[in-house]
This record gives structure tokens, sequence and C-alpha cells, in this order.
């Protein structure tokens, strides 16, 4: 024992058991580990028995007694199985312990590599740094330096300004430098741009001078081209005022195409001149550029008006030398519109935009027209003739020829609205003439041959339709001509102007008609009188009633009633003169000695309706009258008894007064067919509306029913008739269906 206490081997194995030994779970693991390794190979040795490892190790350790029996063990041990597996271990152990000290060098280098790169990044951000204070530095080079040719630029740029100068006073003053030359204009706005820029820049060095030498150089160029553009037009001019006078022929003189010698040869010739006029109106709101397009313009049109004026002078008054009015107004118009949109389009050859020049040129030819118009509208009194007159300007002219025309009438336009003023005076004139004719009208006895005159026109026209002819046939011949000049007049004017005279005719001829009813009244008797006047005034309600005016003014009179109540008060001693008071009548006299504005509102619609009712009241109390004469004579009778009882006038209420009262009564009843019928045919006479006559008729069915109804009253109280109002009534409107 104490040998093997003191073998070393043994106390080796003995401390490497004690320092590797695995517990049972441990062992148990492994060995279903090599299980699933070598499949049916049995475990090694050592891991058998694994239950009892303890006893095992002794088992095995207690065979090994001498260093002899250790070598043998160990040498078995290489011929084990188990050995081989355990050898298995080993060099697992032997690569794990490879991998280690690999992966050992490969932290060791991966921390050198590290470490590398932490000294790499702070080298890494000290170049960053450096860089971009390099790159700022650049940059800041680089807009210097852009600041820098910039500033170079601008100043090669301004200095420019001073420094062409040079050139352009080379070039304009060379002998051979003229307005077709291809320099001629870009040159010209090279000054333009100079000019401005100077302008814009005052307090650069010498600016004034340079200033003074671009403005001689611009005044020299712009007079170049006024003087080349008013050659070509002056020249124009004279070839063809030379071709006119050469020429045989007088047709092609008078017409304004585009193929005459007026507008032919100027548009060839504006191909020359439209490029500079369009440079000049792109430039026309500098001054002096304006200057020169006013005057080229000026020089345009005063060629245009040598050329033209005396062509047009002489077409329009061969014009006005027509007996034809009309013609002479509608060709003299439709000339000039002609010459308006003719000029208007040539001017377009030459310039964009429209001048006033053109405006001033076509109103001279149009004032033409009207200066050789004006004396023969004076001289003209038909009222017909001014009317057709400013028909032919306003609806032929006006409202369809210009609106054809476009832009080119609006010269010719306002002078065809000043010739139509001029015709509208001149009718308002003549109307307001006309007018006093009708209030001096004397009629003739034909005139006033009513119903004579009726009849005959009646009859004439007994076969024909034609209700407008008969009318004016029948019609007093003051109201016929105040309805023609209405009826003219009315389309023809303005409404206000026509609405005065309208009023002023309508007076004019009621008071006519008032004459005419008076003399009727005497010669025919007041029934034909107020059936004249009745037709007439009917006939003059309807025809104003589509005339859009008021026919009616407000009268402004000045009252001074007042101051002669007070001068009255004050003479009459009515209030003191020394009165200390506001008693005194000096003091009244000055406080009411202030006009009063008195206003008052005339309507002649109005008067006609009052003065066409008031006839027919008339007209109905006399035609009533005649056929109740018998009832208001036994009314009469029947009061004068009343009022003197006992004598010989009163009634005596026998037997005979109630034969009296039926008799009056029948001559009544008998009388209503007759009366009717009379009444009826001098309706159909005079009344032309249905509306008239029955308002006629119902108001003497009124007037004969309250006349019957006074006879009944009286009668009835005294003799207890059995008469009744009603009956009467249904006879007269049976009557008076039966004749209608």
């Amino acid at each position: 024992n104490n040998d093997k206490k003191g073998d070393p081997m043994s106390n080796l194995f003995n401390l490497w058991n004690d320092n590797t030994g695995l517990s049972d779970k441990e062992l148990l693991n492994i060995n279903s580990l090599l299980v699933s390794i070598n499949g049916d190979r049995d475990p090694p040795l050592k891991f058998k028995h694994a239950n009892t490892p303890a006893d095992s190790d002794t088992h095995h350790l207690q065979q090994i007694q001498s260093l002899e029996q250790f070598y043998q063990w160990y040498s078995s041990l290489h011929d084990d199985d188990s050995f081989n597996v355990n050898n298995e271990y080993i060099k697992r152990l032997k690569q794990i312990k490879k991998y280690n000290e690999v992966l050992d060098s490969l932290i060791s280098d991966i921390t050198f590599s590290l470490d590398t790169l932490e000294d790499i990044e702070s080298r890494y951000n000290v170049v960053s740094k450096k860089t971009e204070e390099l790159h700022q530095t650049c940059e800041g080079l680089v807009a210097e330096e852009e600041h820098m040719k910039f500033f170079v630029d601008s100043l090669r740029n301004k200095l420019s300004y001073f420094m062409d100068i040079e050139h352009i006073t080379k070039q304009y003053h060379k002998p051979s430098f003229s307005v077709h030359d291809d320099e001629f204009l870009p040159l010209l706005k090279r000054i333009d741009e100079c000019l401005t820029f100077l302008h814009d820049n005052p307090t650069f060095k010498e600016s004034e001078t340079y200033i003074m030498k671009y403005k001689v150089l611009q005044n020299r160029a712009l007079t170049m081209i006024k003087n080349h553009i008013v050659s070509i037009f002056k020249s124009t001019t004279e070839e063809i005022l030379q071709l006119v006078e050469d020429s045989d022929t007088t047709e092609w003189k008078n017409d304004f195409t585009a193929d005459s010698s007026y507008y032919f040869n100027v548009k060839a010739k504006a191909f020359d001149v439209k490029t500079l006029c369009r440079e000049i109106e792109i430039r026309s709101h500098q001054r002096e550029y304006e200057s020169l397009l006013a005057d080229i313009h000026y020089v345009y049109f005063q060629q245009r008006r040598e050329l033209l004026k005396d062509k047009v002078d002489r077409v329009l008054f061969e014009l006005c030398t027509s007996n034809d009015i009309f013609h002479m107004v509608r060709s003299g118009c439709l000339y000039l519109i002609e010459a308006c949109v003719a000029e208007y389009n040539l001017q377009k050859n030459f310039f964009n935009t429209i001048s006033p020049g053109l405006r001033m040129l076509l109103e001279g030819f149009a004032t033409t027209l009207y200066d050789n118009m004006r004396p023969i509208i004076i001289r003209c009194i038909s009222i017909d003739t001014l009317c057709g007159l400013i028909d032919i300007l306003r609806n032929e002219i006006i409202l369809k020829e210009i609106p054809k025309k476009g832009d080119s009438m609006e010269a010719f336009k306002p002078i065809i609205n000043r010739m139509i003023e001029d015709i509208q005076e001149r009718l308002i004139f003549q109307s307001q003439r006309h007018i006093r004719n009708i209030s001096n009208y004397v009629p003739s006895e034909m005139d006033l041959n009513y119903p004579e005159k009726l009849m005959e026109a009646k009859n004439n026209h007994k076969n024909e339709d034609s209700e407008e002819l008969l009318q004016w046939d029948i019609i007093y011949p003051s109201l016929e001509k105040t309805l023609k000049c209405l009826s003219k007049l009315y389309e023809s004017i303005d409404n206000i102007s026509f609405d005065g005279i309208a009023q002023e005719a309508i007076n004019v001829c009621m008071d006519s008609l008032n004459k005419a009813y008076e003399n009727l009244a005497k010669t025919k008797g007041n029934e034909d009188a107020h059936l004249f006047l009745i037709m007439h005034l009917s006939i003059l309600q309807q025809f104003i009633i589509p005339f859009d005016v008021s026919f009616s003014f407000e009268q402004t009179s000045i009252d001074m009633s007042h101051v002669l109540d007070a001068i009255k008060n004050m003479f009459n001693g009515q209030k003191s003169l020394f009165a200390f008071s506001k008693d005194n009548a000096l003091y009244s006299l000055l406080m009411s000695a202030t006009p009063r504005i008195k206003k008052s509102e005339i309507n002649y619609k109005e008067n006609i309706n009052t003065r066409l009712e008031q006839a027919k009241q008339e007209y109905t109390d006399i035609v009533a009258s005649s056929l109740c004469q018998p009832l208001s004579d036994f009314l009469k009778e029947y009061s004068i008894s009343l009022n003197n009882p006992g004598t010989e006038n009163s009634i005596d209420k026998s037997e005979q007064y109630y034969e009296t009262v039926k008799q009056v009564n029948q001559e009544f009843v008998e009388a209503i067919e007759p009366f009717l019928n009379n009444f009826v045919l001098k309706m159909d006479l005079y009344v032309s509306q249905n509306d008239i006559e029955d308002n006629i008729f119902h108001f003497l069915r009124r007037k004969i029913k309250n006349r019957y109804s006074k006879f009944l009253e009286v009668t009835k109280q005294e003799c207890n008739t059995d008469i009744e109002i009603r009956e009467v009534l249904e006879l007269l409107d049976e009557e008076y269906n039966k004749n209608l």
C-alpha cells in the first residue's frame, strides 16, 4: 500500500480521475451520443456500466499493480475501440484548440484592425476637414472669379455704350450710307439703346456729352427716314396726278377700287415705306419717334387729300345737281362709304395703328357732302320729303350699310348723325308751321257737309273692304292733317321732341274740331254736331294709343293773387301803416310780396277722354230728351198744376186725366221703335267702333230709364197704373239689338 501510495502514476491517475470525473447524467448523455454516432457498436468500456463509475475505475486501477502493468494497460488502450472513440474527441479537442488559437489570432487581428480603423477615421476626419476648408476656399475663389468676370462683362457692356459711338459715327458719315443700307435699322436701334442707358445713368462721367452726340446721330437718322418717306409720298402723288391729266377717259377717275391708279400706284410704294413705318410705330412711345410718326401721318394724309379732294368735290357736286333728292342723298352716302373703306384699307398697307389723320381726312370728305346737302335741306318744305331723308339715312345707311364696313365708318357716322339732326330740326320747324296752318284752317261747306258726306263716302266705297281709305275720306281735314303729320314725325324724331309737337298738334286739332262742332250745331243741329265730335275724338283717341309718349307736361306759373289781397288790405285801412307790430300794413305787404310758384300737370290724353265722354253725355241728353218729350211735357203740366191748384192750368183728375196718362205713355212706347231705328242708322254713319256705340246706347238707356221712372213715379201715385219700367227697358234692348 505504501508503494501504491507512493506511485507517482497512480497519484497522477487519481488526480486526473478526481478532476475529470463525469456525473451519471453526463455519462448517459455521452453514451447516447456515441450510440447515435456508432450505430450498433458498443460504447467504450469506460462508459459501460456507467451507474458505478467509481467501482469501474477502481476495478481497472486494481488490475494495475506495477509499472509494467500500467504500460500493458496503456498499450491495451490503443488496441481498444473505446480508445479510438476517445481519439475522435481528442482530435476534436485539438481542432477546437486550434480553432481557439485561430480565433484568438482573429480577435487579435480584429482588435488591431479596429485600432487601425480608428486611426484611419481620425486621419480621415482631419483630411476631410482640411478638404472642406479647401473646397470652401475654392468656392470663394470661384465666386470671386465669377464676380470679377461679371464685373468685367458689366464694365465692358457699359463701356460699349460709350465706345460704339465711333463706329456708328463712321457709318453715318459714309457718303453711300442710306435708309436702304442693311445696317441702318440695327444702328438706329443701337443708338436708341445707348440713349436709354445714358438717360438711366446720368451720374456716369461724360454721360451728358455722349447723350448730345447720340442725339445728333439719332436726329440725322430720323431726318433721313422722314425725307425718304416724304419724297416717296410726294412723288407718288405727282405721278398719279400726271396720269389723271394725261388720261382721256373719266370713268375710272370716279371709283375707289383697288385697281384704280389712286390706289394701285400707292400700294406699289408701300413695300419701301412699310418697314420703316413699322419700326417708327414700335418706338412711338419716345418723343422723337412720336413727333416723326405724326409728321409722316400729316404728309401722308395731306397728299391723299390733295389727290382726292378735287375728285370727291366734283362727284358730290354732280350728285347734288340731281332733281331727285332721295337719289342724291343715297348715292352721295354710298359713294363716301366706298371712299372711307378704300382709304381705311390703304392706310393699313403703311401703318399698323389708326391715325387721327385718317378720321380728319374722311370727315373732310363727309363734310363736303354735308355742305352740299345742307342748303337743299334748308330749302325743303315738304314733311314727306324730310321724313323720307331721315328714313334713308337712319335705316339704309346707319343701320344697314355702316355696320358692314366696321371701323372704317367711325369718321363718317358722326356726319350722318349731324345731317339727321339738321333734317329733324327742319322737320320740327315745318311741323310747327303745318300746325299753325291747321289752327288757321277755314273749312268749306263741303268739309262741314255732315252727314251727307258720310253717306256719299259710304256709297262710293260700298263694295270695298278698305276701312282706312274710307276713314281718310270722311274725317275732317284738320284731323286728317294732324294724324298724318304725327304718324310721319313719330318715326323721324326723338320722343321728347315728338311729345312736345304732338301736344301742340292735339291741342290745335281739338280747337279746330270744337269750332267745326259749333258751326255744325248752327247749320245741322246739335245731334249731328255731337255725333261729328264723337266720331273725330274717338278716331283721335284710337290713333294716339300706339305712340309711346306721355302727352302730358307740367305747367309752371307764378301766383300773385295774395300780393293783390295784401295791397287791397293796405289801402282799405284794415291794417295801420304806423303799427309797431306784425300787423303793420307795409310789413304784411313785404312778407306776402314773394311770388308763389304754381305747378299743374296737363295731360292731353285725359283731355281727349274727358271731352269725348262729355260729348257722349250731351248727345244722349239731346236724344233722350227728344224721345221723352211727351213725358216731359206731361210732367211739366203736372208740376204747374200742383203749384197752382184751382186755376185754369190745374189738372182735373177725372177719367180724361187717366186717358191722357195712357195716351202719353202709349205715344212714348210707340216712338221707341222708330227712334232706335234712326239712332242705329246714325251710329252706323258716324261711329265705326262697336264699343263706343254700345257705350252711347247704355248712356241713352240710363237717361231714358231715369225720365221714365220719374213719369211712373208720378202716374202710379195718382192713378195706380200697371205700367212697369222693366217692360220699357226690355223693349229698348230688343229694338236696339234688332237694329244692330
